[in-house]
């Protein structure tokens, strides 16, 4: 359970460093916790989000900090257009992880 814990800061950190610095975007929840079950591959999160501004954001690159994070946004460059509520995929591999 704690190795879970640590990866889902790990996501959590990787999900908020593919913002740019000053983007209005404006997420439900900044933690997400899911309890793996013990054949479990990979847990899936998904990080709801809205652009507060009127302008456009262009998402161009996400990185994850470790190989069992990965980030799938719906296409990249990814444009959040102004007023829209969107929603980040992420998928963290936890298979041999304990």
């Amino acid at each position: 359970m704690r190795s879970h814990l640590i990866m889902l800061l790990i996501l959590i950190d990787s999900a908020l460093r593919c913002l740019p610095v000053n983007a209005d975007l404006v997420w439900e929840s900044s933690h997400l916790t899911k309890v793996a079950k013990h054949d479990e591959e990979s847990i899936r999160f998904v990080f709801p989000f809205s652009n507060s501004d009127s302008k456009p954001i262009t998402i161009q690159t996400i990185d994850a900090s470790c190989g069992c994070t990965q980030a799938n946004p719906p296409v990249l460059p990814w444009v959040i257009e102004g007023g829209t509520h969107q929603e980040l995929e992420i998928i963290v591999h936890i298979q041999g992880k304990t």
